[in-house]
């Protein structure tokens, strides 16, 4: 509510060089974002669909 009153959202899509290992690493090094295999939430998520 404090940064989107209005209820909106946004989705944000990028490509990392190292492949899996790689997306793994930065997912890992996260500390706001939870990691789960969905984006049906409320909560800031992040995925990585090819794996």
């Amino acid at each position: 509510q404090k940064y989107m009153p209005n209820g909106t959202c946004g989705v944000i899509t990028f490509g990392l060089k190292g492949g899996r290992a790689g997306a793994m690493e930065m997912m890992d090094k996260l500390k706001l974002a939870a990691i789960v295999t969905h984006v049906a939430d409320a909560r800031t998520c992040v995925l990585h669909p090819a794996s």
